[in-house]
């Protein structure tokens, strides 16, 4: 699922029941809060969070365990 460069600032809680979902790109967007609800995309395998306002990933993340490639450069992580 592309969605870069479209301005989102916010992502809604029903992109998470898309279970089977491998790819996320968010990238080049206004995100600034990633929720937690990500651990119900159990088969991602690639999410792209790169150039948003991101200050804290979820620890949820950890526990992806098919995730291979995590971008999130460009955010001002703490």
């Amino acid at each position: 699922l592309y969605l870069g460069y479209n301005k989102i600032n916010s992502i809604p809680l029903e992109l998470f029941k898309l279970s089977n979902l491998e790819y996320l790109y968010l990238h080049n967007n206004e995100i600034d809060i990633f929720p937690k609800e990500i651990k119900f995309l159990t088969k991602i395998i690639t999410l792209c969070l790169n150039k948003n306002q991101i200050t804290i990933l979820p620890m949820e993340i950890g526990n992806l365990t098919n995730l291979e490639s995590l971008w999130i450069y460009y955010n001002p992580l703490t």
